[in-house]
Formats: structure tokens, C-alpha cells, sequence
């Protein structure tokens, strides 16, 4: 895992200036659904303010008041049949394309003090050199903490729900209460 903030990277520790924002202050934009679903389950879902136009969860999406903005979008259609979307991924993969956009028009007046993402797979979501650069050009007069996760495993999940949950500040009974929810899930 990576957190970086500004011009600060430091592996598997929370990073960034002092004045990225915790509690009631947190801005969360989720551009993974798997990492959209550890925030809702540290009990942090009315603090995501983006999300990737593959988001499902229902706590994050039905909670009251304005839902999150939509800050992706697909180059790939998805009523397409298999074997073109297939083919779609393969050339975009080929030709070094992202198969997915950062929307800048939504992203940057969210402002979010934490965008939470990963650079396991391009396939899966935004490139992170992407992510990487537009945060760094669009949010660049604020105070952001971009953090990257790759779980592969597990145990790595559950290391994930930990360092997501230390990132933002979540207490350590949210933190202990989601690990208890995801052991039980995984039995």
C-alpha cells in the first residue's frame, strides 16, 4: 500500500501535510467499489463524496441527502457483447489505453481530503499514473491524501480494511468491528 500527499510517499503509513482532514471534514472519493464497500463498512459512508460509475454499494449510494458524484467513466460499452468488450480490452491494453477516465470537471470541485485507489490493475480501475497526475494538477491547492491499495489475498483485505480505516481516521472499534464483520463474511 502507498499514501501519498503533496510531495510525500510513504509505504503502509498515513501521509500528507497535518491538515488533511479527519472526522466530520473527511472528503472521500472511492475509484475502486471494493474500497467504496471498506469505507461504508468502517462506518464512513456519508463521508464519500466520489465514486466510480461501478459503485453498488447501498449505503453509500441510498444515504440521505445528496449521493455522491459519479467521478469515472468507461471507454468500453457495456451492453457490448462479450467478445468485443473483450477485444476492446485487449487493444486498449495493446495500445498502453486506459480503459477508464477520471472525469477533472467532477473530481475537482469535490475538493476531497482523501481519494482512495489502487495500481494493482489497470483493468479494474482508473491507471493510478493517471490518478496519480490528475489529483496531482487538480487538487494541488488543497490538501489531499491519496492512497493506494492492492490487496491480493486475504489476509491482505483485512490489512486493507486497517490501513484504509488509520488513513481516515476511523476509531478503533470501527476499524475491529469491521475486521469482526469481514471474518465472519469470508467463513
Amino acid at each position: 500500500a502507498m499514501a501519498e500527499g503533496g510531495n510525500d510517499d510513504v509505504a503502509g503509513e498515513p501521509a500528507g501535510p497535518a491538515t488533511v482532514a479527519t472526522g466530520d471534514d473527511l472528503r472521500i472519493v472511492s475509484l475502486l467499489p471494493s474500497l467504496t464497500d471498506i469505507v461504508a463498512e468502517l462506518g464512513l459512508a456519508e463521508r464519500v463524496v466520489g465514486v466510480t460509475h461501478e459503485c453498488d454499494n447501498g449505503l453509500v449510494l441510498k444515504r440521505a441527502g445528496k449521493g455522491p458524484v459519479v467521478v469515472t467513466e468507461s471507454f468500453i460499452d457495456p451492453k457490448a457483447e462479450q467478445k468485443e468488450i473483450n477485444d476492446a480490452v485487449i487493444e486498449s491494453l495493446a495500445q498502453n489505453h486506459s480503459l477508464y477516465a477520471l472525469k477533472e470537471d467532477s473530481l475537482r470541485p469535490l475538493a476531497p481530503t482523501h481519494v482512495l485507489t489502487q495500481s494493482l490493475c489497470d483493468v479494474c480501475a482508473v491507471a493510478f499514473e493517471q490518478v496519480k497526475s490528475k489529483c496531482a494538477r487538480l487538487l494541488a491547492d488543497k490538501p489531499y491524501k491519496l492512497l493506494s491499495v492492492e490487496p491480493s489475498t486475504l489476509q491482505d483485505v483485512q490489512e486493507s480494511i486497517t490501513l484504509v480505516g488509520n488513513n481516515l481516521g476511523a476509531s478503533r472499534e470501527a476499524i475491529d468491528a469491521a475486521l469482526n464483520r469481514f471474518d465472519t463474511k469470508k467463513a
